[in-house]
């Protein structure tokens, strides 16, 4: 029944079901967020990613940070744009440079990772 939102300031704001706010703070981003890019998990935390930064942090309901992974460096840095935490407790993270979606443990290690390079293309055809 509650929601979080992201304000234009870096602020997420937690609300209830009839709208009224029950917790706010501030996150320090390099790049502003555009379009609902954050995923409130069950446990009241949120995933955010920091596009500049390259990185998801997961902040628990006062802001306090509690976990956080760094996206690949290379070929150039990735610029998460999308995290969502998956059932079993992995993150999926979508990066816009680097055109690529990882999947990171808890333990921030990267299960597996696809670039727009692994997909199918007219010159790569499967025979």
């Amino acid at each position: 029944g509650e929601i979080a939102v992201l304000t234009s300031e870096s602020r997420v704001v937690r609300l209830d079901a009839t709208g009224k706010e029950l917790h706010s703070f501030t996150v320090a981003l390099g790049t502003r967020l555009y379009g609902g890019r954050i995923h409130m998990l069950p446990n009241g935390r949120v995933l955010i990613p920091h596009n500049s930064e390259n990185k998801v942090v997961e902040y628990d309901p006062t802001g306090k940070v509690v976990w956080e992974s760094a996206t690949p460096k290379e070929p150039k840095d990735a610029w998460p744009f999308t995290a969502i935490r998956l059932e079993n407790g992995n993150t999926l993270i979508n990066c816009t440079h680097g055109d690529m979606v990882i999947e990171v443990d808890k333990d921030r290690k990267i299960i597996w990772q696809l670039t727009n390079a692994d997909l199918p293309t007219p010159e790569k055809s499967f025979h």
